[in-house]
């Protein structure tokens, strides 16, 4: 089956261009992850594009997501921008989603429609934001978009195999004028339900000192009144300086201003730099499940605060060594030191690499004192991981590798992208 469908995708795309008219061109991404004496395919991509007439005709397969793709996105008459998206399932060979988006701009006036549907197997998470009651065929959703500075408009109709109906209407002004140089936005939203909240947000309200500024969130909702203080930063150095900051209160005493997190990055070259990032903050996970046979060990393990992309992790491993002798860890990682690097190929292009290390903490379960005992490690290093990509004309070769301090997992990674 899988082959199959990446011989029809190679083939369509042929066809097109048979006509003469149109190009195609794609690539094939391929990579191994070799873990212990485990391999494994990472990666397994063939992307193929075909041009013509300002519209561009995409076919995916993604074998180890078992998903098929075939897209078309460009510009009909210089007016009308579109894309479209239809997801399958190679593995049941079924249909799984689509999408379709045409927008339309003039005299500053921009007007967009969306269409989205999915088979009622492969419902999103948030269906139930939408329907009732389980569809049993499928879900469709229209959104009308509607946007002309300082006003927007999202209007959103469901059909969840009952017929289409309302589903909720949100409009938002931005950047009103309220007095002393002080700006606002303001939301608002209905829902089939009726009135759900209206919002107004002033982020810059005074400046506090050195860049820093005080601002509030107040939010209306049918049976409540929500007041939130919020902090923010303009310091002219955006990708230099990430910080997330809380604030407390108690009633209407703001008591307490707690730092989650502080990146610095500093820029080495055109494409190179360093980032130091540490989350002082975490979130806790209740009633998390460590499953050891036939026993389950139930603790509160910590998520950090930080952005998703510096990859700091989080969780748990069982090490058995002897019938009595079985190790419980959890770990959760609260630093991270990453350099990028790139220089110039030797076939064309560009060679990128990083070097990556994350800090973090380790907990060993004691089972006679049944309590969780804190591991020391060498300088707090969790793990290390290194990547880099060269290219050798039409062909990138993709190496990586990495290694848990915690659970002693060395992991391999060799690929490469052929472009053509």
């Amino acid at each position: 089956m899988k082959r199959a469908l990446a011989l029809c995708t190679v083939l369509a795309v042929l066809g097109f261009s048979a006509f003469g008219i149109g190009t195609f061109s794609g690539s094939w991404s391929f990579g191994l992850s070799l873990t212990g004496s485990t391999i494994s395919i990472s990666k397994n991509v063939l992307t193929i594009k075909y041009n013509d007439l300002g519209m561009t005709f995409t076919g995916k397969l993604d074998l180890p997501n078992d998903t098929f793709s075939f897209g078309v996105s460009g510009n009909l008459g210089g007016l009308f921008d579109l894309s479209g998206t239809m997801y399958f399932d190679i593995t049941d060979a079924a249909y799984k989603s689509a999408n379709f988006t045409t927008s339309l701009t003039f005299a500053g006036l921009t007007f967009a429609l969306t269409i989205d549907h999915w088979n009622a197997e492969y419902l999103p998470d948030d269906w139930g934001d939408y329907c009732d009651q389980t569809p049993s065929v499928g879900m469709m959703l229209f959104t009308l978009d509607v946007e002309v500075a300082p006003f927007a408009i999202e209007l959103i109709f469901a059909d969840c195999c009952t017929g289409i109906e309302f589903n909720s209407i949100l409009v938002t002004l931005e950047g009103l004028d309220l007095c002393c140089g002080i700006q606002y936005d303001v939301e608002w939203k209905f829902t089939k339900a009726g009135f759900d909240h209206i919002t107004f947000t002033a982020d810059k309200l005074f400046d506090l000192c050195c860049g820093i500024y005080f601002g509030l969130k107040v939010e209306f909702g049918a049976d409540y009144k929500q007041v939130t203080p919020l902090i923010t930063f303009d310091w002219g150095a955006p990708d230099c300086i990430t910080l997330g900051v809380t604030l407390g209160k108690t009633g209407t005493t703001i008591d307490k201003l707690t730092i989650d997190y502080l990146g610095i990055t500093c820029q080495l070259s055109d494409c190179s730099k360093i980032l130091f990032g540490t989350s002082f903050t975490a979130t806790v996970i209740e009633d998390y499940e460590i499953e050891i046979d036939d026993t389950v060990i139930i603790v509160d393990i910590l998520k950090p605060n930080a952005p998703s992309a510096w990859g700091l992790g989080y969780g748990s491993f069982v090490v058995v060594e002897t019938e009595e002798e079985i190790y419980a860890y959890w770990y959760e990682e609260y630093e991270t030191i990453q350099l990028s690097l790139c220089g110039a190929g030797c076939c064309g292009g560009q060679w990128t690499g990083s070097l990556k290390a994350y800090f973090g903490n380790l907990y060993l379960y004691d089972w006679e004192e049944d309590e969780w005992v804190k591991v020391p490690t060498l300088f707090g290093l969790s793990r290390f991981a290194g990547s880099v990509s060269v290219p050798f004309g039409p062909i990138a070769l993709d190496l990586g590798m990495s290694y848990n301090l915690f659970t002693g997992v060395n992991t391999i990674t060799i690929g490469w992208t052929f472009t053509f």
